[in-house]
């Protein structure tokens, strides 16, 4: 059998042009999907990252306390932001040059480990993966999670499965596994994954490559163990739940062309059923001159029992089951974001059959299809104004408000609105305050339960709250511009005292992920 792609097509000049012209397509919407209305609001994790990286690499570790994450990304933020700025664009555009290296990084892996045609429309199928976009358009780590984890494995493809060591090759495995590790956690399961293909695959090098995974993970646990063992006395994942069967397998899957911006919105799970299903359409049926057929079940199987389709096959049932199985213990799942290093081996695995048995010219059409479907969703959801968000609220304080006005926080609000201000510089001077105490101490996160439990120590907190809110309005403080949260017990436990104290004037339809409304008082 011929696998070279298209090659069971006629041979011609137009043939030739439209698969040129598809690639030209796909090089052409990298940067429209990267930097395309990447000036929209700001998201609370995303100001949480640029508020953490606006500081030297000691304060930065020493914000993460505090969080959740390692310090990596942090840092080469930190210096991106030094060189261009902190505006929305400048702060999502470097998650946007990771997605955009990823996607070349994606065809040399493919090429690597298959051929040129495959790694063709992996990094087709890669490039237009919902997740992957998502991710691409947000000032978070997940990009850079994605283009290691390319990286890793690549290099335990040559070193491990492809008998091409060498001695740079090993340094250069290390290195990217150390950069991974102070990435993200989840890298973890990138080595775990690559230890379960290494026992099923290649036994004769498993101790070489714990040996290899040992040395990549020591600088971790020497240098980062200590501040990840306080980082796991705090509730920063007290919001997340121990997921189902469904959401980390079935839903996962989905979510990696389950459109967020699909012009299809109620829908998506449908719409991504059917890219699989059309994919799994073409690999299981032949389509030729003599019609449609049935594909020998004794060939699909010779052709996933090839040792790299093996490999790639352990490797993604490892990285889906290992997390959903540590959530059942310690919830640490969260579809769409850490999901990130699942759309690796799906589409390696995906475009290896589809190279293999695959009709060309259907291939090319559904190409074609998937790729105006992407694009033209993106484009659409792309022209939605934002009517609610941090920004506009941002944008309407430093409009209305007056000098000396208090601005009171509840839950989630501030860092996104300071982050905004820092970019507006707002001639006005407010007095900001923020309840409950503690969240300016990590901006990212709340832990709901663990603060009601101390509930007696909220009411007084409100009480002193009060208190001073009476002596600046005494001192002749304004208005006081009161966020309105979505965490009712707490942020209830301040406003019935607002309520008492002073007089409600107006509710200002202003909102935001953390808030419902912002409510203006005065004495």
């Amino acid at each position: 059998m011929n696998h070279s792609l298209f090659a069971s097509w006629p041979a011609g000049r137009k043939e030739n042009r439209l698969k040129t012209l598809l690639i030209a397509l796909c090089l052409l919407s990298l940067p429209f999907f990267s930097f395309h209305r990447i000036d929209r609001s700001l998201w609370l994790d995303e100001a949480n990252s640029v508020y953490i990286a606006g500081n030297n690499p000691c304060e930065v570790v020493d914000r993460l306390r505090n969080d959740s994450s390692p310090p990596l990304y942090y840092w080469i933020l930190s210096g991106w932001i030094n060189l261009f700025g902190i505006g929305e664009t400048s702060v999502r555009g470097l998650s946007g040059v990771f997605y955009i290296l990823s996607v070349f990084a994606v065809f040399y892996l493919g090429k690597s480990i298959y051929d040129s045609d495959t790694g063709l429309v992996a990094s087709f199928l890669y490039l237009l993966s919902s997740v992957v976009i998502r991710n691409a358009q947000n000032a978070r780590m997940y990009s850079l999670l994605g283009l290691l984890e390319i990286l890793s494995v690549l290099l335990f493809f040559h070193l491990f499965l492809a008998d091409k060591g060498s001695r740079k090759g090993l340094a250069a495995f290390v290195l990217i596994n150390i950069l991974g590790t102070f990435t993200h956690y989840w890298f973890f399961f990138i080595l775990l994954a690559q230890t379960a293909v290494c026992c099923f695959l290649a036994r004769a090098d498993l101790k070489k490559f714990l040996l290899v995974a040992l040395i990549s993970t020591a600088p971790f646990f020497l240098f980062w163990g200590p501040l990840l063992f306080q980082q796991m006395q705090h509730g920063s994942a007290s919001w997340m739940w121990k997921p189902t069967f469904y959401e980390a397998v079935p839903k996962t899957l989905m979510d990696f062309y389950n459109n967020r911006f699909s012009l299809f919105a109620n829908d998506n799970e449908r719409v991504a059923l059917g890219i699989y299903v059309i994919c799994f359409f073409l690999i299981g049926f032949k389509v030729d001159e003599s019609g449609l057929g049935l594909q020998s079940f004794s060939v699909l199987r010779g052709h996933f029992l090839k040792k790299e389709n093996l490999a790639v096959a352990i490797f993604l049932v490892a990285i889906l089951a290992v997390p959903y199985l540590v959530s059942q213990i310690r919830p640490i799942f969260f579809v769409g974001r850490y999901t990130i290093i699942d759309v690796l081996p799906v589409v390696l695995l995906l475009s290896s059959f589809l190279v293999a048995f695959a009709n060309r010219r259907l291939l090319l059409i559904g190409c074609y299809v998937l790729f105006s479907l992407v694009t033209s969703s993106f484009a659409v959801q792309s022209t939605n104004t934002e009517q609610h968000s941090d920004k506009a609220t941002a944008h309407y304080l430093a409009r209305h408000g007056r000098d000396g006005d208090v601005i009171l926080f509840t839950g989630l609000s501030q860092v996104t609105i300071d982050y905004y201000f820092k970019l507006l510089q707002p001639h006005q001077s407010f007095v900001k305050m923020v309840f409950p105490r503690e969240i300016s101490s990590h901006f990212g996160w709340r832990d709901v339960q663990e603060m009601l439990s101390r509930r007696e120590q909220l009411e007084s907190e409100a009480d002193e709250v009060i208190a001073l809110l009476k002596k600046k309005l005494d001192d002749g403080a304004g208005r006081i511009w009161f966020f309105n949260g979505y965490d009712t017990e707490i942020v209830d436990l301040l406003r019935k005292r607002m309520d008492e104290s002073f007089t409600l004037v107006e509710e200002k339809d202003l909102r935001g992920p953390p808030y419902k409304s912002v409510l203006v008082y005065v004495r």
